[in-house]
C-alpha cells in the first residue's frame, strides 16, 4: 500500500549526514507466536545462541518446534537458534527470502523470529513496503530518510533487547530482500547516512498511511516531548485510502476494558460526550456519562482520530446502556500509519479496524 509521508519531514527537523547512526546491523522481529518455524534457502549454518554448532552439516531446509519449554531441532533441544547462510545467499521462510541472520527464540508460549541484518537491507525492503517501487524516485528518497530515522532511533532505544522493531505497522512494515534491480536500492543509496534530527538527536520521525484530509500536531497525538511542533495543515489533493474515511462500532464494554487494559478504571460505561475537538476535528476531550449519582468522569484523548485516552479523574460506578458508535466525516480521520513506542509507553490507542496490531514487545536479548 502506498504510505503517504506527512508534512513531519519537510518542517521541524534538521536533515544531516549521520554516519554513526546510520550503520551497522539492526534486529528486526518478523514473526511471533509460532508453534513450529520452517526455514529454507540453505546451505545455512546452524548454532546455539552461544556460537555451539548445533548440527554436522549445513542443511537446505530445518524445521525447529516449540516442545516441552525448549527448540528441538534435528534431535537436539536447545534454547534458541541462530541461521546464517553457508555462503552468498539468503534464507527463506513464511515464503520470504530475508537478506542476513535469522535467530528462532522461546518467548512467552511461542517462537519469535528476528532477522538480523544490515541497516541499509532492511531500508530496502521498509522502502518497498511502505512504499512500493512505483512512486517517483524523490518520493521514495524522502521515505528512505525518515525509515532510516526511524529506525535508527528503535535500534537506539532497544539496543539491549531481543530485538529493535518489529516488521508490522505497529513500527514499519518489511518485505525482506528486494532485488538489486528494483527502484528502491537507489533511493537508498542516494540517501546514505541522511537521518532527520530534532536538536541535535534522534527522534521518532512517525508518517502516516492518509492524513484523512487535514494533519495533526504530533505532540498531540502521542504526547510525546521528543516529536516536532508542527501546526495542523489541510491537505487539499485528493486521496483513494481506504483509511480517507472509517467507521468504527465499539461496545462499550469493550471500550471499558480497554481503559482498564490502559490503567484507567472506570468500571461500566454508561455513554461517551466528545468535549472539545482540535482545529483538524479530532478529540482533545471527552466524559464518561455515568448514573445521576455519580461525577462525570473527564478523560483526555490526545489527538487525531487515534483517540488517545489518559485519565483526569477517576470514577466508580456505572451502568452500560447499548453501543458506543463513532465516526469521522470526510477530511477526519487518520490512518494507522507506523506508529510506535517512544521513551516512555504510549497511552492506550483506538485505532480503526483496518490498522493491524501485534502482541509483541522486546524482551531482554540472551547473551550469545
Amino acid at each position: 500500500m502506498v504510505r503517504v509521508l506527512g508534512l513531519l519531514l519537510a518542517v521541524a527537523a534538521a536533515l544531516a549526514p549521520g554516519p554513526a547512526r546510520a550503520q551497522g546491523d539492526i534486529r528486526v522481529a518478523i514473526a511471533d507466536g509460532l508453534k513450529t518455524v520452517e526455514v529454507g534457502g540453505g546451505p545455512m549454518m546452524v548454532s546455539d545462541l552461544a556460537g555451539r554448532s548445533v548440527v554436522n552439516e549445513a542443511p537446505s531446509w530445518l524445521r525447529a518446534t516449540l516442545r516441552n519449554g525448549a527448540i528441538e531441532v534435528a534431535g537436539r533441544r536447545v534454547d534458541g537458534l541462530r541461521l546464517a547462510p553457508a555462503d552468498v545467499g539468503f534464507l527463506r521462510t513464511n515464503n520470504r527470502e530475508y537478506p542476513g541472520a535469522l535467530e528462532i527464540l522461546q518467548v512467552g508460549d511461542g517462537l519469535l523470529v528476528v532477522n538480523e541484518l544490515p541497516l541499509d537491507d532492511y531500508l530496502a525492503g521498509a522502502v518497498k513496503a511502505e512504499a512500493g517501487d512505483k512512486m517517483p524516485l524523490e518520493m521514495l528518497k524522502a521515505q528512505a530518510i525518515v525509515a532510516r530515522t526511524y529506525a535508527a532511533y528503535h535500534r537506539r532505544l532497544n539496543a539491549e533487547k531481543s530485538f529493535h522493531l518489529v516488521a508490522s505497522t505497529l513500527n514499519q512494515q518489511y518485505v525482506g530482500r528486494v532485488p538489486l534491480d528494483s527502484v528502491v536500492w537507489a533511493a537508498v543509496r542516494e540517501t546514505a547516512g541522511q537521518v532527520l534530527l530534532l536538536h541535535g538527536e534522534l527522534f521518532p520521525a512517525f508518517y502516516h498511511t492518509d492524513s484523512g484530509g487535514y494533519t495533526e500536531d504530533p505532540r498531540a497525538v502521542f504526547s510525546a516531548t521528543n516529536m516536532p511542533a508542527l501546526k495542523p495543515v489541510r491537505v487539499e489533493f485528493p486521496s483513494e485510502s481506504p483509511h480517507h474515511r472509517w467507521r468504527l462500532e465499539l461496545p462499550l464494554a469493550d471500550l471499558s476494558a480497554a481503559l482498564l487494559r490502559g490503567g484507567i478504571s472506570v468500571g461500566r460505561v454508561v455513554a461517551l460526550d466528545v468535549l472539545e475537538r482540535s482545529v483538524s476535528c479530532g478529540w482533545r476531550g471527552s466524559r464518561f456519562a455515568g448514573p445521576p449519582a455519580a461525577s462525570p468522569c473527564a478523560v483526555t484523548t490526545c489527538g487525531g482520530s487515534s483517540a488517545t485516552t489518559r485519565s483526569r479523574a477517576r470514577c466508580s460506578r456505572w451502568r452500560s446502556r447499548g453501543r458506543w458508535r463513532g465516526s469521522w466525516a470526510a477530511g477526519t480521520a487518520t490512518g494507522s500509519g507506523s506508529t510506535s513506542g517512544a521513551p516512555r509507553p504510549w497511552p492506550t490507542r483506538v485505532t480503526p479496524p483496518s490498522a493491524s496490531s501485534s502482541t509483541i514487545t522486546p524482551a531482554p536479548r540472551s547473551p550469545r
